[in-house]
């Protein structure tokens, strides 16, 4: 998957995002890997599908056995005003990356997203907050992922306790079902990649 996320930064400009995660905390036996990707459009997602080094990475999963489990995909659908990227973000070496799922009781997630915009917006003005993007998971109509990336694990806690993350978490606890987050660490590909490449 490094040669993937290698010939996408070089020679794909409609791959935006290929990020090779893994947990930051490694419990033995996890060998669960998170990949997060990207695409301009469905038409650049379909042009990666057929670039080689995607041929021989699905060569080689077909010919091992390779998964104790079949891996889960997450389809998220990102929403106008919802995110940025620091184009610094690509001089980290070792960003605190954090995946957050959120899953509210039916009909209430329409009440949340405002208060999502507003945690967005500030989290802009966080100088250690250098990635953070707020996605519809379209397995569910009421679930949502956050991909938030910090400079290190102290600007997470001190965006947790942000005024507007205090606000949100105090309108919606009694609306969520599901609040889970991953602390991840990057171990290849990339999140960002200047405009030119």
């Amino acid at each position: 998957m490094t040669n993937v996320s290698m010939n996408a930064f070089e020679n794909e400009p409609g791959v935006l995002k290929f990020a090779l995660l893994v947990p930051r905390e490694l419990v033995e036996g996890d060998t669960s890997m998170y990949s997060i990707e990207e695409y301009a459009s469905q038409d650049a997602f379909r042009s990666h599908l057929q670039t080689q080094p995607v041929k021989d990475m699905f060569a080689w999963i077909d010919s091992e056995n390779i998964y104790t489990e079949p891996p889960l995909v997450h389809r998220l659908d990102s929403i106008d005003g919802f995110d940025f990227i620091r184009p610094e973000l690509i001089q980290e070496y070792d960003p605190y990356v954090l995946w957050r799922e959120v899953a509210y009781k039916p009909g209430a997630s329409a009440s949340a997203y405002p208060l999502w915009r507003k945690v967005v917006q500030t989290s802009k003005d966080e100088s250690g907050t250098i990635m953070y993007g707020v996605y519809n998971d379209t397995s569910g109509s009421d679930k949502i992922v956050t991909v938030e990336a910090y400079k290190e694990e102290k600007y997470l806690q001190l965006h947790e306790r942000s005024t507007t993350s205090l606000e949100l978490k105090q309108a919606t606890k009694d609306t969520e079902l599901l609040n889970k987050m991953t602390i991840l660490r990057l171990q290849g590909g990339f999140f960002y990649k200047p405009p030119s490449v």
